[in-house]
């Protein structure tokens, strides 16, 4: 744990290191330091590279805020509303789902198409 406390995420660090970093930290001076420190760190040395979806869910769990750019936040979104939607079908419930998404999709583009001409 000392090891991964002193190897202070940097720009290139991954989105686990980070994690991992941040648990080490917690569980040495709990959440309040450890979070103060990750925010500190992360503005300083963040990087889109490691901002994904899991590094974002985990900070959020954590009560922490970082940084995402508007099409993260919405891909992030849908992930949750597609889980939320995927969950309550059987795999035969997803097809569907998806099928009847596309057919929206085509008539859409149809009608986007039809009101253009």
């Amino acid at each position: 744990m000392a090891d991964t406390i002193t190897n202070m995420p940097h720009v290139d660090s991954s989105d686990n290191q980070w994690i991992n970093w941040h648990k080490a930290m917690r569980a040495r001076y709990g959440k309040e330091a450890a979070n103060t420190r990750f925010i500190q760190l992360w503005q300083d040395r963040g990087s889109s590279e490691a901002n994904t979806r899991a590094l974002r869910q985990y900070a959020e769990s954590q009560d922490l805020s970082i940084s995402g750019n508007f099409f993260e936040g919405i891909g992030d979104n849908i992930s949750k509303t597609w889980n939320g939607l995927g969950s309550g079908f059987s795999s035969i419930g997803s097809f569907a789902l998806i099928g009847a998404f596309i057919v929206l999709a085509i008539i859409g583009f149809v009608i986007y198409k039809a009101m253009k001409e």
